[in-house]
């Protein structure tokens, strides 16, 4: 592909915009129309001490892009009958504070149950512990410490709890891991070949590594390697870029799920005034 200096120049200040040392990024989505080719561009470095190039190719951590798949997996086990939408989250998980909030209520963000990320002494003990071992059971302890944020079904605010919840009604419904379903139902259906739900802290190469700042007289400190227990059904999940392409058609196109499952994922909500990362509009985990 070649490009015209000043398109260059505009793409390179794309990819420079919080990306840290390296990351690739695809050309922003108004400068996209359907049905038009995507381009990828690779820019920085994948690993500040060797000075590897960042690459298309490269595995990373995949966030909280992992609570589509996990809302997904709970999709297809509602088209089966196997659970409801409109199930209390109690059905599932005892001694949860808000248990009478849906699991519609969970997927959208509406639940009002509090964030364990935002818990300060989770934060502190994960940034520096970061192979620690949780279990969703602990997680889901550090969120109850807390008084829920509203009622359920009265606001939106953004809670990796609702997640991690999600996932534990899955493997309960299931008797299975929640790694296990993502990748038997919907990783290996779509031929995700370099797409997983890890349990280890270190990823297949080649990987891009991940920076952080947890001490200032430090600096950037190289943070790869993490237990992804810590996030779960929220944020445990690694991939490249052309395997979320793949992923985000799917998603577009419901097609792992039912029609009707797929309307009411596509139900957003306004998120613009709630508390999280910023969204115009939120459906379940979308």
């Amino acid at each position: 592909l070649h490009l015209q200096a000043p398109v260059k120049i505009r793409l390179r200040g794309i990819t420079e915009v919080d990306t840290g040392p390296g990351a690739p990024r695809r050309t922003p989505p108004e400068g996209w129309t359907p049905g038009e080719p995507v381009t990828f561009i690779a820019h920085g470095v994948s690993d500040r001490a060797t000075g590897a190039p960042m690459s298309r190719a490269n595995i990373q951590r995949i966030g909280s892009i992992t609570k589509s798949f996990t809302v997904t997996r709970l999709l297809q086990l509602a088209d089966a009958g196997l659970l409801s939408l409109d199930d209390p989250i109690s059905k599932y998980v005892s001694n949860i504070h808000n248990g009478n909030a849906t699991l519609r209520e969970l997927a959208d963000m509406t639940s009002g149950i509090f964030n364990y990320t935002e818990d300060t002494d989770f934060v502190l003990d994960f940034a520096f512990h970061r192979t620690k071992r949780w279990t969703d059971r602990q997680l889901v302890a550090v969120a109850n410490r807390h008084k829920p944020y509203f009622p359920p079904g009265r606001e939106w605010y953004y809670s990796n709890t609702n997640t991690i919840l999600l996932g534990m009604v899955v493997e309960r419904v299931t008797g299975n891991p929640l790694g296990d379903e993502i990748t038997r139902h919907l990783i290996r259906p779509l031929g995700l070949t370099r797409t997983s739900y890890p349990t280890g802290v270190t990823l297949p190469p080649p990987f891009t590594h991940g920076y952080t700042v947890l001490d200032e007289d430090i600096g950037l400190q190289d943070v790869t390697e993490l237990s992804p227990s810590a996030l779960s059904g929220a944020g445990a999940m690694i991939s490249t870029v052309d395997d979320l392409l793949v992923w985000g058609r799917a998603l577009a196109r419901g097609s792992l799920v039912s029609k009707e499952s797929q309307l009411a994922r596509l139900q957003m909500i306004n998120a613009a005034q709630g508390t999280g990362p910023f969204y115009n509009r939120y459906g379940l985990a979308l």
